[in-house]
């Protein structure tokens, strides 16, 4: 897994831009107080060195901490294989504990831990349950197999079910699940429609390579898969 995959599901990426959010409102504030109370200029530079000398441990601390139901565990002590079996014997696990998921995972469980996953979402908010579906695309898109049509038809559903809802962050999720499992491009359009984000001109390029139809993801995959086993065996 490449460092960048790994500093994502570390959530180190979100905790540092977080803090660096934090930190700018810290200054901003520290900076009025200062004035108002006529403090002196070292309480303002003692603000910022603290600032930049907690950057640094809060990545550490999101590298090496993990947050679960069972409270701040570090990475260590959670087992990837135990969490998969605890998810496919039909234990509803809180969101957090899906990131520490094995990265790759058969086929044949992802597409389980899939339906299980919209099953018991009839319980939980529907921001939960896209977290959910997110990582759990992020591990179809690493098997290299299209999900079955049972499971893009419930995905489907489930989406527009959800549709009207303005979150920005679950629209994104649902163009992020809907190029992992590769479903139609007509649900893509609609979804990109409402998107604002950052990443729109992503979203839009993958648009644009997808073939007609369905969007380039799991079938695009599989066809440069194939050729690329053709080429090795010819060589």
């Amino acid at each position: 897994m490449s460092l960048l995959a790994e500093l994502k599901r570390r959530n180190v990426l979100r905790v540092g831009a977080a803090y660096v959010v934090v930190g700018w409102l810290v200054l901003q504030l520290s900076d009025v107080l200062i004035s108002m109370l006529a403090l002196q200029e070292r309480v303002g530079r003692g603000v910022i060195f603290v600032l930049v000398v907690g950057f640094p441990l809060a990545l550490i601390l999101a590298w090496t901490i993990g947050l679960t139901p069972e409270g701040v565990k570090r990475d260590k002590d959670v087992d990837p294989e135990d969490i998969l079996q605890k998810a496919k014997s039909g234990e509803v696990l809180d969101h957090e504990l899906y990131r520490f998921l094995p990265d790759y995972i058969d086929p044949a469980d992802v597409l389980q831990l899939t339906q299980q996953t919209l099953q018991n979402s009839t319980n939980e908010e529907p921001d939960v349950t896209m977290k959910k579906l997110r990582i759990l695309g992020d591990r179809q898109w690493h098997t290299y197999r299209a999900a079955t049509n049972s499971v893009c038809v419930q995905l489907t559903s489930w989406i527009g079910d959800h549709s009207s809802s303005e979150s920005q962050d679950f629209i994104e999720g649902a163009l992020v699940i809907a190029y992992c499992y590769g479903l139609t491009k007509e649900m893509y359009v609609q979804l990109l429609g409402n998107y604002r984000g950052q990443h729109r001109n992503e979203f839009e390029k993958d648009l644009e390579r997808s073939a007609r139809g369905f969007l380039a993801s799991a079938g695009h995959r599989l066809r440069t898969q194939s050729v690329g086993l053709v080429r090795l065996y010819v060589l």
